[in-house]
Formats: C-alpha cells, sequence, structure tokens
C-alpha cells in the first residue's frame, strides 16, 4: 500500500483538530489511480527519498530453487452499483498485459470463481519478459535434459505464480456494461484467494475519459513528444518537459493531454495560478477528459474553495464514476467542510467500494469524523482502526493510535 505525497497542495490541519493527516497526503491516482485509466498518461508525482541499495559479493553458488503452487484458485463478487447482482451471463476476465482470458461466468447471486495454473484451465497467466524465462511456466513435465548446471536450474526454476499474478486485474465484462478492476495483494495470494468486489456501471453512465481524446488524434510526432515529457516529469526535469509540452502545443494546439501535463508541471513546483490556467485550457478542449476536474479541484482545497471543489469533483464523477477513487476522496472532503454529512458518507463510502488498493485510506478519517460529528463515537473509532489497518506505517498512524485510545477511555468513562 503507497502513500503519495501532496502536503504542499492542500490544506496542513484537515478535518478539525482530529489529525494533520489527510487528504493532504495523495498525490493522485492516474489508474489509478491518480490513477490513470488503462492507457492513461502516468501522472507525475513528488519524489520521495529512494531506498539505497544494497551491495552484496557476488556469489558462486546457484539460486535456491523455488517452489509453484500448481493451482490457485480466486473467487470474488460482482454487484451493481445499487448493490443489487450483475445481468445474467456477466463474465470474467484475466487481465496480465500481454494475455486476456475469459475465466468463468458469475452467479446469479454475484459470485464467481476460477482457478489459474492447472492443466484444465482455459488460458493461462504467461510471464512477461521481465521474468526472462523461456519455457511454458506451467509445465510441470521432467522430460528432457539439459547439458549445463545453469541450464538446468533455468528450466527447473519458475517465477511463482503468485508473483506473476500481481500483475494481472481481475474485472467483469457484460455488454453494455463498464467495470472496475482489481488486483491481488502482495502476500495473499494462496491456494485459496478472494479478491475485492467488482463494481459494473452501464456505460451511458460514464462519458468521460482518463485519456483526452484529442491526444489521439495529434500527429505520430506529437503523440512522441507528449510520451518524452511525461517521462521527464516522472523524473522531476520539468525544464525539460515544458520545453517539449510548450513546442508540442505549437504543432498542435488542440492536445488537451498537452496542456494538461503542462498544468501538472506547474502544479509539482508549486506555481499554482500556472497550472490552474492550463487545467482549464485541457478542459476548454476537451470537456469529458476527467483528469483536470480533480488536479483543479486539488488546487480549490488548498485555497479552502469548499464551493469549487465540490463542483469540479461532481462533475468529474458524473463523466466518471468508476476510474477515480481519489475524486470520491475530494468529493467527501468538499461536502463535510460545507457540513452536508450525508453527502460527504455516501462519497466516502463509494470511493472506498472502488478502492481496492488502498491508496485512499483517508476516506476512513473523513468518515471518522462524519461519525464524531453524529456523536457515533464507536462508528468513529471504528473508521480511525479500519484507516490503521490500511495504512499502518502512514506517518500520522502514531496520532491516530493515540486518538483511538483517547477516545476508547472516553467512551469507557462516560458508560461506567
Amino acid at each position: 500500500m503507497k502513500l503519495h505525497g501532496l502536503a504542499k497542495f492542500l490544506p496542513a490541519a484537515i478535518l478539525m483538530a482530529l489529525l494533520p493527516w489527510a487528504v493532504a497526503q495523495t498525490q493522485g491516482n492516474q489508474g489509478s489511480g491518480s490513477g490513470t485509466g488503462s492507457g492513461g498518461t502516468t501522472t507525475p508525482t513528488p519524489k520521495t527519498p529512494s531506498v539505497p541499495s544494497v551491495v552484496t559479493t557476488p556469489s558462486t553458488e546457484l539460486p535456491r530453487l523455488q517452489t509453484i503452487p500448481e493451482t490457485i484458485y480466486i473467487t470474488g463478487y460482482v454487484m451493481q452499483e445499487d448493490g443489487s447482482p450483475p445481468p445474467f451471463g456477466t463474465e470474467i476476465e484475466l487481465d496480465c498485459g500481454d494475455t486476456v482470458t475469459r475465466e468463468a461466468t458469475v452467479h446469479s447471486d454475484g459470485h464467481y470463481g476460477f482457478q489459474v495454473g492447472s492443466n484444465n484451465r482455459i488460458g493461462r497467466v504467461m510471464p512477461d519478459a521481465s521474468d526472462q524465462i523461456e519455457d511454458d511456466p506451467f509445465d510441470m513435465s521432467t522430460e528432457g535434459t539439459v547439458s549445463s548446471a545453469y541450464g538446468a536450474l533455468k528450466s527447473s526454476t519458475r517465477t511463482p505464480l503468485s508473483i506473476r499474478l500481481l500483475r494481472c486485474e481481475v474485472r467483469a465484462q457484460y455488454p453494455g456494461y463498464r467495470s472496475s478492476s482489481v488486483r491481488m495483494i502482495p502476500g495473499e495470494i494462496f491456494g485459496l484467494t478472494e479478491v475485492g468486489p467488482i463494481i459494473i456501471y452501464r456505460i451511458e453512465k460514464v462519458q468521460g475519459t482518463s485519456v483526452s481524446a484529442t491526444s489521439l488524434m495529434a500527429p505520430k510526432e506529437v503523440r512522441k513528444s507528449i510520451d518524452r515529457a511525461s517521462k521527464a516529469l516522472k523524473n522531476s526535469k520539468f525544464s525539460e518537459a515544458e520545453e517539449i509540452l510548450k513546442e508540442s502545443i505549437e504543432k498542435y494546439p488542440q492536445n488537451a493531454e498537452a496542456w494538461f501535463l503542462l498544468g501538472q508541471s506547474y502544479h509539482l513546483q508549486a506555481r499554482n495560478e500556472d497550472a490552474e490556467e492550463n487545467y482549464l485550457k485541457a478542459i476548454d478542449i476537451d470537456s469529458f477528459f476527467v483528469r483536470p476536474y480533480i488536479t483543479l479541484a486539488r488546487l480549490a482545497l488548498a485555497k479552502n474553495g469548499w464551493d469549487e471543489a465540490a463542483e469540479l469533483t461532481d462533475k468529474a464523477l458524473e463523466l466518471d464514476p468508476v476510474t477515480f477513487p481519489e475524486a470520491y476522496m475530494l468529493n467527501a472532503l468538499s461536502y463535510y467542510y460545507l457540513d452536508d454529512m450525508d453527502t460527504a458518507e455516501r462519497s466516502a463510502r463509494r470511493g472506498l467500494r472502488l478502492d481496492f488498493g488502498n491508496q485512499y485510506p483517508q476516506m476512513h478519517l473523513i468518515l471518522s469524523n462524519v461519525m464524531a460529528r453524529r456523536n457515533d463515537e464507536p462508528g468513529s473509532i471504528q473508521e480511525m482502526r479500519l484507516y490503521l489497518k490500511a495504512a499502518p506505517d502512514a506517518e500520522d498512524a502514531a496520532l491516530v493510535r493515540s486518538r483511538v485510545q483517547e477516545k476508547e477511555k472516553q467512551l469507557k468513562a462516560s458508560t461506567k
């Protein structure tokens, strides 16, 4: 579980006097998170200190062989946004990047299950290039000989299925619907693995895009320059990125993606007025491009513009209620400050249902404060505990634990 840093973009003290946490830690999930939607440009985030590499003395010993589980059974359930089961005939897909396979049909109650790794399944999870495996990873036969020790090791050692499944997504498929997707959690892939719920929406409810259609219509040279600018932003090479983007805009001014990335470059440097101008330009060119609405909402929250942030995130969620759990978090926070607890709670709970990667556990803290405003102390404590479960190593975890203990003492004393 990864938390991103965005403290310089949002208020320092958030959600009453409870915690200095919160949404301040989030730098958009572009797919994710911020996510991008599938195929979107990765949104750069402020660089964090890198973990020093561990230098070891090369060993002449052969690596230890790894044992692969023969079969992993994956199970979960699918539901529509109102909680009802999906339409009859909904199917489950497993997308591992280089292969997409249909794995199961969803039962009438919304549950499904399928197995990977055995010889009798339809489709199989193949390794990607980084695995450096030339043989069939599911071939358990011992036929054939290899002359060298290295060759023997190579033919008998396989990247564990549980590792390769981490790059796979499970989603639903039914005509006229769009599905959220879920990934498996590291360390929790065993013989029987339950994944989070999949939510499907009617396509007419998902009008927006995470990648601007204008960028797809741009000349090939311009599209390549956008890729180069994105890489420069990822490495915090702002001057280089801005030079590439401005040149790209001169060649093709109607590229909303270029204006958005230029806004992000300014945003990451706290040049908020310049960032806002470019985000608005991106929306002006392509009003169905969702990501600028979310980044503008962050800027609005940074200056306590609750009404503006609520309006922007309402629009983002109207365009795409599936792809961006961050939009739900910002929407919940905006309505919390507007003293609309019902809307704040509704947005936070919807966002949590879509946040399968626990990228925005701060929504639990919003709910904790909503519960406290309603004098529901047990509910408030429960949400803080859920936050700690989702983000045990967060910078504010110790403060949250302290607050939980304090509230529990107060609750115990009040019941005596």
